[in-house]
C-alpha cells in the first residue's frame, strides 16, 4: 500500500466514526453558509463551533473571533496564505500570564482555517502529530510528508 492510499484509508475510517461525522457535517454546513461572512458575529459563531466541537481549549473565544474578523486575516484565509494560520495562532494578544509571551493556538488555527478554506489548509492536531512519525517509519523512501498533507491531500477532506 502506498503512502497516499494509506492516508486515504485513514481519512475514510475517520469519516465513518458517527460522532465525528455529525460534527463535521454541522461544521461544513455552517461554514458553507457563512464562508464569506467576515463580521464579528459570523466569525464568533464559526470559531465557537470549531472550539467546542474540536475541544481546542481557546478560553477567550471572543478575543480570538475579534482578531480573526480583522480584514488582514480574512483576506489571508481566502487566499490560502500560510500566514493566516500563524496570525490566528499567535498574534491574538492573549497572554499566558507569565514572561513567556502569548498562548499558542496553532491547533485551533489549523482547524478554523481548514473549515474556512478546506482546499488550502490541512488540519494539524495531536492525531496527525502522532501519525506522522509512524508513517515516516513505514514509508522511509517518501521524501516529504508535506505533499501528502498539502491542499490535495486526504487531511483536507
Amino acid at each position: 500500500m502506498t503512502l497516499n492510499e494509506t492516508l486515504q484509508l485513514c481519512s475514510q475510517v475517520f469519516t465513518q466514526i458517527p460522532d465525528y461525522a455529525v460534527c463535521d457535517r454541522l461544521l461544513r454546513n455552517v461554514m458553507d453558509a457563512h464562508r464569506l461572512a467576515d463580521g464579528l458575529e459570523a466569525v464568533l459563531l464559526k470559531a465557537t463551533l470549531v472550539n467546542a466541537l474540536y475541544a481546542t481549549n481557546v478560553y477567550d473565544i471572543v478575543t480570538i473571533a475579534r482578531h480573526i474578523a480583522c480584514p488582514k486575516i480574512g483576506d489571508a484565509l481566502r487566499a490560502g496564505s500560510p500566514e493566516a494560520v500563524e496570525a490566528i495562532a499567535r498574534e491574538h494578544g492573549i497572554g499566558k500570564g507569565n514572561a513567556s509571551g502569548y498562548r499558542d493556538f496553532y491547533v485551533f488555527a489549523t482547524k478554523y482555517a481548514h473549515w474556512h478554506n478546506p482546499d488550502a489548509y490541512p488540519i494539524y492536531d495531536s492525531y496527525v502529530g502522532w501519525l506522522l512519525p509512524i508513517l515516516a517509519r513505514h514509508f522511509p523512501d517518501e521524501p516529504d510528508f508535506s505533499v501528502a498533507l498539502s491542499k490535495n491531500g486526504p487531511f483536507t477532506q
